[in-house]
């Protein structure tokens, strides 16, 4: 295996541990050998065998042949099952997007651009209950199993788990970013809080209003920060710009770039995603995106008239979802 797809294997394994595991350590595991021979493979003193790279792609989901750097026609994605069913093996997927989200709050010159099909999740973060309705939708339709959505949530939440959620939120809030939302954004949310009321999914009569109120807490603090273009008040708060596009992009796509290096996510169903770094997707997403934005009307810079009009519209799909 050549020095450079070695180093690039050894970058997105990286990139994939939590910020408390060492690679070494990590590398030592997974390979059966010891700390001082995986420093050698991680400093590219010793030449990783193929089996090597195998048993570190298979055990960390990552394409050989995206290691090795082929030219080709084909692109290789990223994508960890959800298993909504199993609180731990959940609670280590989240853990691994919140690594994701500390790293890039932390990098140099980080940047996140998101054309929003569906309200970006990390808005939800701050609201638990809200969150788990995603969660509850989704392993509906995925697993159709029976059950209340108040039900569910006793079978995952936790204080772990609500943790992650925070320090999610709390990563989000760092990142420079730019929106871009459509008249409908906020359509998928209505849509499944109307179903899974109209199935008398929702044992309690409180919880429904106390969805619709969150869900109208995530509008006022993006308005609020479209208004300020900035995530907060604080002199280093980073810029938060808001584009308000006539067309629906038909997914959720995320483009970041961490230390210099671009990653494109796009979501899949109602809340998993796939990812890749390959160059030529993230040029021409980076490309579409600014072509889109500048063909949007960036709520930042509007008036506040065409900001409220926005916002009010959205508020009151809101209101018109009676329990």
């Amino acid at each position: 295996m050549i020095m450079e797809s070695q180093k690039r294997l050894f970058n997105l394994i990286k990139s994939i541990l939590p910020p408390h595991v060492r690679p070494v350590d990590a590398v030592s595991d997974v390979l059966g050998i010891n700390r001082n021979a995986a420093y050698d493979r991680i400093n590219e003193r010793v030449t990783l065998r193929l089996e090597e790279a195998e048993a570190l792609c298979r055990h960390y989901r990552i394409s050989l042949d995206g290691t090795i750097g082929l030219e080709s026609d084909s692109t290789p994605f990223n994508y960890i099952p959800l298993a909504v069913d199993d609180p731990k093996q959940y609670l280590r997927y989240m853990e691994g997007l919140q690594a994701s989200m500390e790293r890039l709050a932390a990098a140099d010159d980080p940047d996140l651009t998101f054309a929003a099909d569906d309200i970006p999740m990390f808005h939800f973060m701050p609201y638990p209950e809200l969150t788990y309705f995603k969660l509850y939708a989704w392993n509906q339709s995925m697993n159709r199993v029976d059950g209340s959505y108040e039900s569910f949530i006793r079978t995952i939440d936790g204080p772990e788990l609500r943790s992650v959620f925070r320090r999610i939120a709390a990563a989000y809030r760092k990142v420079p970013t730019s929106e871009i939302w459509t008249e409908e954004t906020i359509h998928p949310i209505l849509n499944l809080l109307a179903h899974y009321r109209d199935f008398g999914k929702f044992d309690s009569p409180d919880t429904l209003p106390k969805l619709r109120r969150q869900l109208a807490a995530i509008l006022g603090c993006v308005e609020k920060w479209a208004a300020d273009c900035s995530k907060g008040t604080d002199a280093d708060a980073p810029p938060y710009w808001l584009y308000l596009c006539p067309v629906k992009p038909g997914s959720s796509i995320m483009l970041t770039r961490c230390d210099g290096k671009h990653a494109v996510r796009m979501k899949l169903y109602t809340i998993n995603s796939i990812a890749t770094d390959d160059p030529r997707l993230c040029a021409e997403t980076r490309k579409w995106m600014m072509q889109t934005m500048s063909k949007s009307t960036c709520l930042s810079r509007a008036s506040e008239i065409r900001r409220a009009r926005f916002f009010d519209g959205m508020k009151e799909k809101i209101d018109a979802l009676v329990p």
